[in-house]
């Protein structure tokens, strides 16, 4: 996950009127960084999807810089994390006056960790449903839906990025990325994700209620 920086969180929720349902700034104890499972509240609804994913070390690391903010090696399945952004309450960006969406969305530890373990839900998905094993590809590079709903929201960024629909630059990456900031969206503030872009909103709530436990 990549960065740039910066509207606090609880200041962007004063100005829109409300608290609305993320769980902002809460940091639950699924466990600790250095241990297995750590995050806050985007990553235990993810756990909750797929308790699995408790076993996933996390592994600060003060390598990256401000530019990288965390990682998920899909290989050894490992979720690494920026120590710089492991200190960093939950922010959220808002859209440039001319309309033009921040690069992330969303930073803090909570954001970066939950960004993380969205690759670590889609690579575990691909890899049950895929004859690759462990080194296959992410469910949503094989999915219609979502290679479908990127393709449809590419073009649409391409032709219009100021339409006030597109959840982060860094979402336009690739089917991955777009995935992932998808969830971590979902799961940190529905609400403003449901107002933002509907659709996509109804592919993420039809693609995690398809795969709860």
């Amino acid at each position: 996950m990549m960065s740039k920086v910066v509207v606090d969180i609880f200041e962007w929720k004063s100005k829109r009127g409300g608290e609305g349902s993320g769980n902002f700034g809460h940091e639950g104890r699924p466990g600790e960084i250095g241990g297995s499972g750590s995050g806050g509240s985007g990553v235990s609804k993810i756990m909750e999807i797929n308790s699995g994913l408790k076993d996933i070390p996390v592994i600060e690391t003060p390598a990256f810089g401000q530019e990288i903010l965390g990682r998920y090696d899909e290989n050894k399945n490992i979720v690494y994390l920026g120590k710089e952004e492991s200190q960093k309450p939950l922010k959220m960006y808002q859209d440039e006056e001319d309309g033009t969406p921040p690069f992330n969305r969303f930073t803090g530890k909570d954001a970066t960790l939950t960004h993380e373990y969205a690759h670590a839900l889609d690579y575990d998905v691909g890899k049950q449903t895929s004859s690759f094993g462990l080194y296959g590809r992410a469910m949503s590079e094989t999915s219609d839906e979502w290679k479908n709903m990127f393709d449809y929201q590419l073009n649409n960024y391409k032709l219009n990025g100021r339409d006030g629909s597109v959840i982060s630059r860094y979402s336009m990456t690739n089917v991955r990325e777009f995935f992932a900031e998808s969830v971590t969206s979902y799961m940190l503030d529905p609400e403003w994700l449901q107002s933002r872009n509907p659709a996509v909103y109804n592919l993420v709530d039809l693609t995690l209620n398809s795969l709860k436990e």
